[in-house]
């Protein structure tokens, strides 16, 4: 239902991401019906959803800022304009709190040969990355997984769980005060593609 932020709760294994990929019309052997708000689904659902995986994809050699930069393109640049696309990758950088490292390379990756961002900011870019679109739904897996690395136990542990609280409290906010199309700073464009200027 809209206005609610819903958490599934269970042990390794238990099955959350497979019924989260089902809800989320990701899942292709999934047979049942789902419904938003007491009916079914459009044909634009998966343009009104996000998707957060557990496990992120990035390219470690681009800043964040260029990632986003790349989705917001790939995702917006059909009815906005390049410097719209600008605009709402620097309003996302601020909502997911990124200006100091909007300009880090990401770095990690499977093997982590460049350091870069830390689990927290990943995480956040992760979210900021589905957040481009101003998605009406947003689903997130296991949203804290990683975050808990850069301080295991002790003062480092406390902050870094403070920190997993402060982005999942932020996030309720930015969902429940999504406005309901996107906002006038990004009016469509005259014509299809993206155009400079």
């Amino acid at each position: 239902m809209t206005g609610e932020f819903t958490a599934l709760i269970g042990p390794s294994g238990a099955g959350k991401t497979t019924l989260m990929d089902c809800i989320a019309l990701r899942q292709r052997a999934f047979e049942g019906a789902i419904h938003v708000d007491g009916r079914s689904p459009k044909s634009d659902y998966f343009t009104q959803t996000g998707y957060v995986h557990q496990k992120e994809l990035f390219f470690s050699s681009l800043t964040s800022r260029e990632h986003l930069m790349f989705h917001s393109i790939n995702r917006l640049g059909g009815k906005y304009t390049k410097d719209q696309c600008l605009k709402r990758v620097d309003e996302v950088i601020n909502e997911v709190e990124l200006m100091r490292c909007a300009d880090t390379i990401i770095g990690g990756g499977e093997f982590a040969l460049v350091k870069g961002l830390s689990g927290g900011e990943r995480k956040r870019l992760a979210i900021g990355t589905e957040l481009l679109s101003h998605p009406k739904i947003i689903f997130l897996d296991e949203p804290t997984s990683g975050m808990y690395e850069e301080g295991k136990g002790g003062e480092g542990g406390r902050e870094v769980g403070n920190e997993c609280m402060s982005l999942l409290a932020y996030l309720l906010y930015l969902l429940t005060s999504l406005p309901p199309s996107l906002p006038p700073s990004l009016p469509p464009s005259p014509r299809p593609g993206l155009r400079d200027g």
